[in-house]
């Protein structure tokens, strides 16, 4: 998080970047919110922002410029509660080799097929007699 008085960049209650002291008598649902400062408050990355999160959000663009409204952060923090905490997919991990071997999976060697054995010129010859 940046500090004004080390970086010497206006940053405002929370660290928000880019807020204006002027705005602190503004409800936080009236005030409008740039793209980075809308990353910031609801924690997530650009790719992620504006793939899955821009979507759902009200903006609007002023000049070339995208504002997003505080009520719809709001809206969305709310419909990100709402939908409760999903679980963690676990990750599949690798059968010690004990439980393997119990299972007979382990150290057999595949038998070689027909086509990976090298055939000697004594083959050749019983295949071309026959």
């Amino acid at each position: 998080m940046a500090r004004g008085e080390v970086t010497g960049k206006k940053c405002g209650p929370g660290g928000i970047p880019g807020y204006r002291q002027q705005t602190d008598n503004i409800p936080f649902q009236h005030r409008v919110f740039s793209s980075k400062q809308t990353q910031f408050i609801l924690n997530v990355g650009k790719t992620k922002f504006f793939e899955e999160v821009l979507p759902k959000l009200k903006a609007y663009l002023d000049g070339n410029k995208l504002q997003i409204t505080g009520q719809s952060i709001l809206d969305y923090q709310e419909e990100r509660v709402a939908e409760g905490r999903q679980p963690r997919p676990m990750p599949q991990l690798r059968k010690a080799k004990t439980q393997l071997e119990a299972e007979g999976g382990f150290g057999e060697s595949p038998k070689p097929s027909s086509r990976t054995r090298r055939r000697s010129s004594a083959d050749l010859l019983q295949e071309g007699a026959a």
